[in-house]
């Protein structure tokens, strides 16, 4: 894997693809030639086709919803979840805080009434996404009792869908489904 701000590029099959990213999942990239776990979407256009990446299916699917939002491309999207995490973003949407959402660059006063507005009912109904802290603290944890970040953060969030709330819960949850994997051992 090679990377550049704010993009990756990502070799599947000896095919290399420029995968844009967060730059708050950036910076946590493993090295060249290490293994990665990224949850994508696809936007075809006629001119091209652009391939984003995440950390979390939870940042994938709000970034599927902030397309959504009427004057909201791809540049925009990927710059709210660059400087806001998901949870921060449901919050600025649930409480109705303009300020937040307009720190961010390329989100102006209207662009950032249109998210409060249009995502509102929207992120109400969706699963509330986990605490982004706890999530990075459990697979950290795992990653310093031996087992490789990738596998780390495969049963990190494989706790949080199966409902572990917490740090604790979560990390007990992730090293038991990690125990329970014969091909996954720590180094």
């Amino acid at each position: 894997m090679q990377s550049s701000a704010g993009s990756a590029v990502i070799e599947v099959g000896g095919i290399g693809y420029r995968v844009y990213v967060p730059l708050s999942l950036h910076s946590r990239l493993p090295e060249l030639g290490m293994e990665c776990r990224l949850y994508t979407h696809l936007i075809q256009r006629d001119e091209r086709t652009e391939l984003y990446g995440f950390n979390s299916e939870t940042e994938r699917d709000l970034f599927g919803l902030l397309l959504g939002v009427s004057g909201v491309g791809p540049k925009v999207a990927l710059a709210l979840l660059s400087c806001l995490s998901p949870v921060e973003i449901e919050r600025a949407v649930g409480s109705g805080d303009l300020g937040a959402l307009q720190m961010v660059p390329g989100v102006g006063r209207k662009t950032a009434q249109r998210i409060l507005l249009e995502l509102k009912d929207k992120l109400a109904k969706a699963p509330k996404a986990p605490a982004t802290q706890e999530v990075e603290d459990a697979t950290d944890a795992l990653v310093a009792l031996g087992y490789r970040r990738v596998e780390a953060q495969e049963a990190v969030q494989q706790a949080v869908r199966s409902g572990a709330n917490g740090l604790e819960a979560t990390l007990r949850s992730a090293l038991g489904l990690l125990l329970k994997r014969k091909d996954v051992e720590p180094k």
